[in-house]
């Protein structure tokens, strides 16, 4: 009897071990479920934030570049542009910062736009050396500069100066430093990648509106040059179409800009030169080189008139002009 009934105690006992276990293990279960419904929250929140942040920055991105195609002042753009980076909600900066660029000294930059700025900061960082405070380094290392408190680095201080840090982000074009972007972080930031990818793509696209502006703003002095010039100057396409002509073209042969623009130059000639005059011509510029001639041409009026030319072959990336001068 003693024995039976230690077997029966035992196995109860075993029962009551065996049912302690599987309510363990479902409470386990349990919590495991609910720890994985928190993670797919959690990772649901982050993927959220990543797509916000990703779209955030490919909007700030697109309406720089539609800013950059209208006719206003380059002030005028940069302060869009510094207001356009103030407003991200995810960026972690404080609602001021300045944005420098290089003008005449190498070596310099000149503040151009600015906001929330104490007047004290503005009067002292009106112009910054390459290699002085943070922003000089940055132009001078060609590399972000990151701060999360008023370092050793931050030589431009002055009185009342309210604790601060700062991300010094250098607008650069094939090695050369264009401008500064500087933006104001509260004492104690941590330096975050993200933020630095999204400032590096502004820095980026402002670069290129920088160099862009510079070249039409080159080409449009050469515009005026070419335009003024008492030389003639044709420009046809590689089949002999004419594109342009400038004003001294008008003023010598008495033809009218939109009666000679999808003409040919045969237009001007005067029958004085054979057909080897021309294929001559034609062999030397499609081979790369100029082709320096006095050419007798006939006005509108009939009149014959004579012009010491050069023709030569401009290639572009799209097309091959010739440029009769």
């Amino acid at each position: 009897m003693k024995d039976e009934y230690k077997a029966k105690k035992q196995l109860i006992d075993e029962l009551v071990e065996l049912r302690r276990q599987i309510t363990e293990m479902k409470v386990k279960e349990s919590e495991i479920r609910k720890a994985e419904e928190v993670l797919k929250k959690s990772e649901r929140k982050r993927a959220v934030k990543e797509i916000e942040r990703s779209y955030d920055s490919q909007r700030a991105l697109n309406t720089l570049l539609n800013l950059s195609l209208k006719d206003i002042p380059l002030e005028e753009l940069l302060n869009n542009t510094l207001d356009l980076i103030l407003s991200i909600s995810w960026l972690s900066v404080e609602s001021k910062g300045s944005i420098f660029i290089v003008e005449d000294n190498p070596e310099v930059l000149i503040m151009k736009t600015r906001i929330g700025l104490s007047e004290p900061i503005q009067k002292l960082c009106a112009i910054v050396p390459f290699g002085r405070c943070l922003c000089g380094r940055a132009a001078l290392t060609k590399e972000i500069q990151f701060a999360d408190h008023i370092d050793d680095h931050h030589e431009t201080l002055h009185d009342g100066i309210n604790p601060h840090g700062h991300y010094c982000i250098p607008i650069l074009f094939e090695g050369n430093t264009l401008g500064v972007i500087n933006l104001y972080l509260r004492e104690g930031h941590h330096r975050y990648p993200k933020e630095e990818e999204f400032l590096i793509s502004i820095s980026n696209t402002l670069a290129g509106i920088f160099v862009r502006r510079k070249a039409e703003k080159e080409m449009k002095k050469l515009s005026m040059s070419v335009e003024q010039s008492t030389d003639c100057v044709v420009i046809t396409d590689k089949i002999g179409t004419i594109e342009y002509v400038n004003n001294a073209v008008e003023g010598i042969t008495g033809y009218k800009r939109e009666e000679l623009i999808r003409k040919n130059p045969k237009i001007f000639q005067s029958g004085k030169h054979d057909n080897k005059f021309y294929r001559e011509m034609w062999d030397t510029i499609l081979s790369g080189h100029f082709f320096p001639a006095i050419f007798t041409n006939r006005k509108k009026n009939g009149e014959l008139f004579y012009l010491n030319q050069t023709i030569t072959l401009s290639c572009s990336t799209n097309s091959e002009q010739l440029s009769r001068v």
